[in-house]
Formats: C-alpha cells, sequence, structure tokens
C-alpha cells in the first residue's frame, strides 16, 4: 500500500475540488498508481482551464443529453422529479425536455408515467393547501397558472376550494392574515382588492373587511416614500412607484410632502 506524503495529498485534493470530485482518493495501491492518478487529475485540470466556459458548459449539456438518452435513466429521473416537486403535467414535461431535447423518447416516459399523473387530483390538493396558507381564491388561481396545471384541472379544483368554504368564498381569519401581510408590502386597497377578490361577492367582502382603507392607504404610502427617501430616489421616481402599486394621486402627493417636510 502507498502512502502519498502531506504535499502529494493536498496536491491531488487541490485539483480534486478543481474538477468538482467529492469523493477523492488518498490511498493507492502503489506509486504507479499514484502516479497515473496525479497525471490524470492535471490532464483534466489542464483540458478544463484552457476551455472558456460556454464551452465547458456546452459539453456538460451534451453529456448530459447524451446520458439521458436511455429511455430507463429519463424515467427514474422524471420519477424523481415527480416525487420531489409534485408538478403539473406540462411542467414535467418541460423538466424532461431540458434534460433530453428529443421530444418523442419525452412523450413515451410521459405516457410510461401516466399511472403517478392526476392534475386534477393535485391542483385540488394544492388549492386547499394554498387557501389554509391564507391564499384566496384569486391567489390560488394564480399560483395554479403559474404552475401550469390545465385550464379544467384549475376550475375543478376552484370549484371544490368553493364548495369547502361555504358561503363566505374568504375565511375571515386567514383574510385578516393576508390583508396584513400585503400592506406590510406596501400594497394600496385597491391593488389588495385586485389581488385576492376574483368575485363580485369576494370584491365586496374585501371592502367591508377594509372599512379604514383610506387611513391604511395613507399610512403605507408614507411608510413608503420614507423608506425610498432615505435610499435617495427621487421625488418623481417615488410617486411612479407609488403609482404602480394602485395608491391614488391624492394620497401620492399627500405622502410625498409629508415624508419630505419630515426629512428636512
Amino acid at each position: 500500500m502507498f502512502q502519498p506524503s502531506p504535499l502529494q495529498l493536498q496536491a491531488i485534493a487541490s485539483m480534486e475540488a478543481q474538477l468538482g470530485i467529492r469523493r477523492g482518493r488518498q490511498h493507492f495501491a502503489d506509486g504507479a498508481a499514484f502516479d497515473a492518478y496525479f497525471k490524470t487529475l492535471q490532464q483534466r485540470c489542464q483540458r478544463q482551464g484552457s476551455e472558456d466556459p460556454a464551452a465547458r458548459r456546452q459539453r456538460r449539456e451534451a453529456r448530459l443529453a447524451n446520458y439521458y438518452q436511455d429511455h430507463e435513466r429519463l424515467r427514474q429521473y422524471a420519477l424523481r422529479y415527480n416525487l420531489r416537486y409534485q408538478p403539473s403535467s406540462p411542467a414535467l414535461l418541460t423538466a424532461l425536455l431540458r434534460k433530453c431535447p428529443d421530444e418523442e423518447r419525452c412523450q413515451a416516459v410521459m405516457t410510461a408515467m401516466a399511472e403517478h399523473l392526476d392534475d386534477q387530483g393535485r391542483a385540488q390538493e394544492l388549492a386547499m393547501s394554498l387557501h389554509q396558507r391564507g391564499h384566496h381564491r384569486q391567489g390560488v388561481r394564480q399560483r395554479l397558472l403559474r404552475r401550469r396545471f390545465p385550464s379544467q384541472a384549475i376550475e375543478h379544483a376552484l370549484a371544490a376550494l368553493d364548495e369547502h368554504s361555504g358561503e363566505a368564498p374568504l375565511d375571515d381569519d386567514a383574510l385578516q392574515r393576508r390583508l396584513a401581510q400585503l400592506r406590510r408590502r406596501g400594497m394600496s386597497s385597491s391593488a389588495i382588492v385586485g389581488r385576492l377578490a376574483s368575485t363580485p361577492d369576494e370584491r365586496e367582502q374585501l371592502r367591508q373587511t377594509m372599512t379604514d382603507a383610506s387611513a391604511n392607504d395613507q399610512r403605507a404610502a408614507l411608510e413608503l416614500c420614507r423608506k425610498l427617501l432615505r435610499q435617495g430616489i427621487e421625488p418623481r421616481r417615488i410617486q411612479q412607484r407609488l403609482a404602480r402599486r394602485g395608491f391614488s394621486a391624492a394620497t401620492c402627493t399627500a405622502a410625498l410632502a409629508q415624508a419630505q417636510e419630515e426629512a428636512q
């Protein structure tokens, strides 16, 4: 058994780290085995150093694409991805195409995965989970759309959510938590209504809940003005930001004037 010196071990550890080798070698059968391993590491480091990052990335992508040309390897990746991320079918297909650009091969894997995919059930579970965490109908819809669930699965999930929630589409306790969260982010009352409500009943419920909407808007706009002034942002841009968040022109002007007066 050949035992390298501390300096030799340090040298190969440095090259292994550069090459991304997680489990390096420390023991060798003889000196020839060590020399061969050392030479291999040197050659790989030299080749890596001579390549620009784009070429190295292309070579890595080509190697991965070749690896996932095998149907079973691609199917195993799909199973792991499906278990970890619980994606919709379109999202899973996109993930497979990133690994293997052969669409026909990816579609074959999707067919083999059919028994593991249930967009309708998965969308309903996610909708219920989001609702319990304080998201409401419009927010749930947006999340499901971002996850690329089919429209039919989304509508079925929202219908089940309405049935579960009873007559009131928005749960009052969860609504208060969500309102407080959005107000802390500096959103105006009109922007909050647009964010959370998707039906006339929900909009009316929100307006009744937000009885002090005007005072809240003034406070939120003032806090945002103070923050942006401290960052050195000019008044014109501050007004533009407030307007994009749904604050009225009068609220923007009053809040900015008060913040500027306080800053003097």
